[in-house]
Formats: C-alpha cells, sequence, structure tokens
C-alpha cells in the first residue's frame, strides 16, 4: 500500500521486510561480522567503528546472531546489543 500522496506505509514496509528482506539479514550480519573481525585484526579501529555501526544498524533482527557470536567468544559485541536493547 502506498500512503496518498506520499512514501510506502510503515505497515506496509514491515510487511515486506517480513516476507522478502528478513532472509538477507543472516546473510548481511555474516559479511558485515567478516569485516568487523578483520578490521580488528589490521588494527584498523576507525573502520572497525564504522561496521560496528552498520551492524548496529540491522537491528533487533540481529540479536540472535549477535547473541551467537558473543556466546563463542566475540565479548565485544556486548556493546552492540546493549545498543540495541537500550530502552529509550
Amino acid at each position: 500500500m502506498v500512503q496518498k500522496n506520499g512514501p510506502p506505509s510503515s505497515e506496509h514496509v514491515w510487511n515486506r521486510w517480513w516476507k522478502v528482506g528478513q532472509k538477507f539479514t543472516e546473510q548481511r550480519f555474516r559479511k558485515l561480522h567478516s569485516d568487523w573481525k578483520e578490521s580488528q585484526n589490521q588494527a584498523k579501529g576507525e573502520q572497525a567503528a564504522e561496521i560496528q555501526s552498520r551492524i548496529i544498524l540491522l537491528g533487533i533482527a540481529a540479536l540472535p546472531l549477535l547473541i551467537d557470536k558473543i556466546s563463542r567468544g566475540d565479548r565485544e559485541l556486548v556493546a552492540v546489543v546493549s545498543r540495541l536493547t537500550k530502552a529509550v
């Protein structure tokens, strides 16, 4: 649905993401996580911070993926989970 004379409704955007977009969250997370780890290993702090910001932009849909990585030892990702779950 498109709002009259405007962008798609939030309901339409959410429904489309639920049906199509969420499938790409894991794929995107894996790529960003790999790039983030590589940046950390090469001591590229600024680049790693930028990639971490992009991981945060994946939103709460990435929480299960983040928790899995934390449970496997990536404790630095606790800050990402904290940002995503911080009450406003």
